[in-house]
């Protein structure tokens, strides 16, 4: 019997964990929450609905401070992802779809994860970082 109420409350456990990663519940509007996956990943409450928020490379996402901050060990395994400079020459520069403020630059077949200065944005026909007039993250 202990066995099946395991499995029922693993069962219900993921099924709410699932939910509320959809629903930003009491998290505010703008606010961060680490990604218990994966420590160079945050999710960050939009309108209600957490977005995937992924640290620029050699960086983490500090459970103490909620601001991504340099931890390079966090990067020795990085997410698995498809590589956006595939096929690109080299001294390319993709943007990165889930923030305005990062993009990839390539060099050697190599994606490399890269990010704007706070107030700036990645101008993809500049192919360079420009100041922010937008309401973009």
């Amino acid at each position: 019997m202990r066995g099946v109420t395991f499995i029922v409350l693993s069962i219900l456990s993921t099924i709410l964990g699932s939910y509320a990663i959809n629903d930003c519940g009491k998290v505010c509007h703008g606010e961060a929450i680490p990604d218990v996956h994966d420590c160079s990943k945050f999710l960050l409450c939009n309108n209600g609905v957490f977005l995937s928020t992924v640290c620029p490379q050699n960086y983490g996402f500090n459970k103490v401070t909620l601001k991504c901050e340099y931890n390079p060990s966090c990067w020795k395994n990085p997410p698995v992802q498809q590589n956006p400079c595939l096929g690109r020459p080299d001294n390319t520069y993709v943007p990165y779809s889930a923030s305005c403020k990062l993009f990839y630059f390539c060099y050697g077949g190599l994606s490399l994860l890269k990010s704007c200065p706070d107030g700036y944005r990645f101008d993809t026909a500049a192919s360079s970082c420009v100041v922010n007039t937008t309401s973009c993250t």
